[in-house]
This record gives structure tokens, sequence and C-alpha cells, in this order.
């Protein structure tokens, strides 16, 4: 029920705000003290174990899901003290723009299938440490 709320503030402030200010809020405030704490007790789950709830939650808002559901993964491991990347790509198939959004930890595609991602070209990166 956190991520799901936490994924709701994120859907919420992204049609406020923009992708943009909320990916750079998210790295600008996931080291501070209060916000490394929540959602309780996700330190005590290991990554894989985690990613498949930031899926679940991320699938009650589908707009934007991937784009909410990258920041909430970025925003759970840099929480934790890790290292985290937001990665904006865009891709032309079938003669239509597709843009998406993922979230990579030490090279590694994190709440995505790598092959998803491969024919995306990334446009950005947000996050790096």
């Amino acid at each position: 029920m956190q991520l799901i709320a936490a994924d709701l503030a994120i859907a919420v402030t992204l049609r406020m705000f923009g992708w943009r200010r909320v990916s750079r809020l998210t790295v600008s405030t996931s080291g501070i003290r209060w916000f490394t704490r929540f959602p309780l007790l996700h330190r005590k789950l290991s990554v894989a174990e985690v990613t498949p709830l930031v899926e679940l939650a991320s699938g009650v808002w589908p707009r934007n899901r991937c784009l909410v559901r990258a920041i909430a993964m970025m925003w759970l491991l840099r929480a934790r003290g890790e290292v985290a990347e937001l990665r904006l790509g865009v891709r032309k198939r079938a003669g239509a723009f597709e843009a998406h959004a993922w979230t990579e930890s030490g090279g590694e595609v994190l709440a995505d299938r790598p092959e998803a991602v491969a024919e995306f070209r990334t446009l950005t990166t947000l996050g790096k440490q």
C-alpha cells in the first residue's frame, strides 16, 4: 500500500511539474533521512524482492506507467545508498515514435526486461552519482 501511495504521489507530481523536475527532486531527496525510511521495511528486502512490488504498485497508474515505475525504483535504490539511474529512450517502430523509461543500477536494467529496452536509444540519463 505504501508503494501505491508513493506511485500516486509520483503520478500526480509528474502531471503538475513534469518528469525532469520530479526526477531531480527524487535524486535530491533520496538521501534525506526521513525519505530513506519510506516505505517502511524496504531496506529489509533485497532488490530482487522489491522489484516485483514496484512493478505491481506502478500497474495501478496506467498513464506513464514506465516513468512512474522507473522513478519509484530509482528512489528506492538511492534511498538505500545504491547507485541508480533513470534512463529515457526513444525508438521508431512501424512508423510510430515511442518513448520508454527504465532504471539501471551498475549497468543492469531493473524492473524491466533488458531486451525490451535494447531497441531504445537513450536520450537522457538522470541520477548518475
